[in-house]
């Protein structure tokens, strides 16, 4: 209880100097942002923590929380774009993707329940004769998303750093040059497998988690050729551009204090969220390190 006062206090006093100044939302609404082909699943998962926000912003017009899902990242970027949705969680890359081309801003990190990273793993079949990542040169290998930090970002810049050339096959059966590596996306951990098993491919990439899980379930099949830094698992937040400052701090307030009010824990059940955290400290080090990655991808 005494937590739940102190959080009051704490976020009226940042309120009560936006009362009077341009309501925050025109539309009387805050609008979080997912991307998914399971937009109910989302819309469960999120809408506690939009009602949260919008109790707490009513002060400053809002009166209701919405959760607005995606189909894609090109929806995303356009619905934040004109101001249709204002606050955005995914990973990282998805993360840079949509603010590159909506104009927002990092804010926050999300901070997931269980382990704090994961990182890739490039492997093949131990019968292959492949040991290193210097053998899939002139090889095609899966890849799982094109828009997933751990996915994709992290396998892109460990083969660039290394001096390779990862090129995008439109079709498995697309030549690879000598100096290529050719990548597909299989878009699951156990359809890379089964193109390997097939012969499609010659070598995947998948989490380490989901490899750990494939590999001790099939002992001696498969062999590592390389593994990728360890990455984030948690997720960035965003605002659209043009927000106010001082509501932008309000949420950041309203976000990282969440886990210390009594609502909290209910709050952030259902998304799976352990507590949300500024961008600072080793959070700054990683976003930093994180947008060098991406601008080696998108400027290659």
């Amino acid at each position: 209880m005494l937590h739940k006062i102190l959080a009051t206090v704490v976020l009226m006093s940042i309120l009560i100097t936006l009362v009077g100044s341009e309501a925050y939302s025109e539309s009387g609404k805050i609008v979080l942002g997912k991307i998914s082909d399971k937009p109910t699943k989302k819309l469960k998962e999120y809408q506690p923590l939009a009602d949260y926000l919008a109790e707490y912003l009513n002060d400053v017009g809002i009166e209701t929380g919405e959760v607005k899902v995606a189909p894609d990242i090109e929806t995303m970027a356009r619905w934040m774009a004109s101001g249709e949705v204002d606050l955005f969680f995914d990973n990282p890359y998805s993360a840079f993707l949509v603010g590159d081309r909506s104009g927002a801003q990092p804010i926050i990190f999300r901070i997931k329940e269980g382990p704090s990273e994961k990182h890739g793993v490039f492997f093949a079949l131990a019968e292959s004769g492949l040991t290193s990542l210097a053998d899939l040169e002139g090889r095609l290998i899966a890849l799982e998303e094109p828009e997933s930090a751990s996915d994709y970002l992290l396998p892109m810049v460990h083969m660039l750093e290394a001096g390779m050339n990862p090129v995008k096959k439109s079709d498995i059966n697309d030549p690879v040059a000598a100096d290529e590596v050719g990548y597909v996306f299989s878009y699951d951990s156990d359809k890379t497998v089964q193109l390997l098993v097939t012969k499609k491919i010659e070598a995947g990439v998948i989490t380490d988690d989901d490899f750990q899980k494939i590999s001790d379930a099939n002992p001696g099949v498969l062999v590592v050729l390389a593994e990728t830094e360890e990455g984030t698992r948690n997720q960035l937040g965003i605002v659209r551009a043009g927000m106010d400052p001082s509501v932008v701090e309000a949420m950041i307030t309203l976000l990282t204090g969440l886990d210390k009010t009594a609502e909290g824990p209910m709050v952030m059940e259902s998304s799976e969220t352990l507590r949300f955290e500024e961008i600072s400290g080793d959070l700054g080090t990683i976003l930093t390190r994180l947008r060098t990655m991406y601008e080696l991808v998108q400027n290659r």
